[in-house]
């Protein structure tokens, strides 16, 4: 999952330097990539409620 949040490329193996990627696997980025614009979508609606660090002394917290 932290592959997903993060963006980290995956590092090829020798077994798989040459195959293309499976229809379960296409599907299953696409569906990450969904959930993750839809959480992105989801936090720039909210920002306005969040406090920025500067506005509070210890981090608004």
């Amino acid at each position: 999952m932290v592959a997903v949040t993060y963006g980290v490329a995956p590092t090829a193996d020798s077994k798989s330097a040459g195959k293309a990627k499976g229809v379960f696997t296409m599907m299953f980025e696409a569906i990450a990539a969904s959930q993750m614009k839809r959480a992105e979508r989801e936090i720039a609606h909210y920002k306005d409620l969040v406090a920025k660090v500067e506005d509070e002394p210890f981090g608004g917290w």
